[in-house]
């Protein structure tokens, strides 16, 4: 008895609500257990990996590094830059001796371009820089792909295991049964 209530302290107090808090867990016997599995692996694997939000967020950077790859590819390409301006003067408008003034309309415009040719290196080695963290963040991702996978087979297989094995003891179990009843 006192063991048991250690360990419903160790399970509130790991839920994070106070270690008095009472805690129901429902009797083994009461739990409905299905008779095999209703997925197969393949599907058990996929949902797995839809559902990480690890793996999410390993794509995510591989996506962050891809865009800043592009950034770095971008930096070999000329730059340009335009820009326009528009504007009206009417210098005659405050004279009083024309019955009226006139409007010129004055513009400018601009075109920019402007390359690297020469930095030292420091757009190639950019880019390099760039293209190995995208293979690095595409490394986790398949490392961590590989890690559900792998757990996720286990756990498949372990389940697997247990019903063949629960169905062996039901055998066993009923040939116990019928054995020792025709003794009696």
């Amino acid at each position: 008895m006192g063991e048991q209530q250690i360990a419903r302290g160790d399970l509130a107090t790991l839920l994070g609500t106070p270690a008095a808090t009472l805690i129901r867990v429902q009797p083994l016997n009461e739990v409905p257990t299905p008779e095999s599995v209703s997925d197969t692996v393949e599907a058990a694997i996929h949902r797995a990996l839809e559902q990480r939000p690890d793996l999410q967020a390993q794509a995510a950077e591989i996506r962050l590094a891809q865009a800043e790859r592009q950034q770095a590819r971008s930096s070999f390409y000329p730059m340009h830059n335009v820009e326009a301006g528009a504007g009206a003067v009417s210098p005659f408008i405050l004279q009083q001796t024309f019955p009226a003034g006139h409007t010129d309309l004055a513009g400018t415009a601009s075109f920019n371009l402007s390359w690297t040719v020469f930095d030292g290196g420091t757009r190639r080695s950019r880019l390099t820089h760039s293209e190995a963290r995208v293979r690095e963040a595409e490394a986790r991702v398949a490392a961590t792909r590989d890690r559900i996978e792998e757990q996720v087979w286990m756990a498949y297989s372990n389940l697997n295991t247990a019903f063949r094995q629960r169905e062996a003891a039901t055998a066993l179990l009923t040939a116990a049964i019928r054995s020792l009843a025709s003794y009696s």
